[in-house]
């Protein structure tokens, strides 16, 4: 199937071989690198790779994980990624990841597609928890993850090697009931319909990117 969600001013989508190009534009920021698992430098071939896995993916009745761009609908160009992993049918639970282009970051649009894959995740889905991680350090995702309603947990120190580097992260978590104790934290703003400005402060967790 192809995924299409409504996400406030943005789209969350699966994936075609045009969005190749605009990925590989914006994942040359070094600040992405810095805060996921996405391959630095970053090439075209690998958001080509990233593409086939995605929509073989999206072709299962039960995919291991749903991986999709973020679109901003005006122009149809893919300006992020957002997706669940590691998504475990039986237990009902998954790893939610995300990023966003430089000129789009500061605007809220990342929260926005949280909040929109969530609410997928718990009501389509019928999952009981969905899971952060955040690499020590990355504060604007910090904010981020608690402003759609996680919780932390704990720390798991040296748990990723990146790059050569062992990475600490903090892991948070939500629940499905308290989606819904949270409503007002998790309810879409009255966003004006304006051009989306520039920003500079990064909300990227950590993804794991194949």
């Amino acid at each position: 199937m192809a995924y299409l969600i409504k996400a406030g001013r943005v789209n969350l989508r699966t994936v075609r071989k045009a969005d190749a190009e605009s990925m590989y534009r914006y994942l040359q920021d070094g600040e992405i690198g810095r805060w996921t698992l996405i391959p630095r430098p970053y090439r075209r071939k690998d958001a080509q790779a990233f593409i086939e896995v995605a929509q073989r993916q999206a072709r299962k009745k039960k995919p291991n994980m749903i991986l999709l761009g973020i679109e901003y609908p005006e122009t149809g160009e893919i300006i992020g990624g957002i997706g669940l992993h590691q998504i475990n049918y039986q237990h009902k639970n998954a790893e939610i990841g995300c990023w966003i282009g430089k000129p789009f970051r500061g605007q809220g649009l990342v929260t926005e597609a949280m909040k929109a894959l969530m609410q997928y995740a718990f009501k389509t889905m019928k999952l009981k928890r969905v899971s952060a991680q955040v690499f020590v350090g990355n504060v604007a995702s910090m904010k981020m993850v608690r402003r759609c309603g996680f919780t932390r947990e704990g720390c798991l120190r040296s748990n990723f090697l990146q790059r050569g580097e062992w990475r600490t992260s903090y892991i948070y978590s939500i629940l499905s009931e308290e989606l819904k104790n949270r409503q007002v934290i998790l309810g879409n703003p009255p966003y004006p319909k304006t051009a989306l400005r520039r920003g500079n402060s990064a909300a990227i967790l950590r993804l794991i990117y194949i």
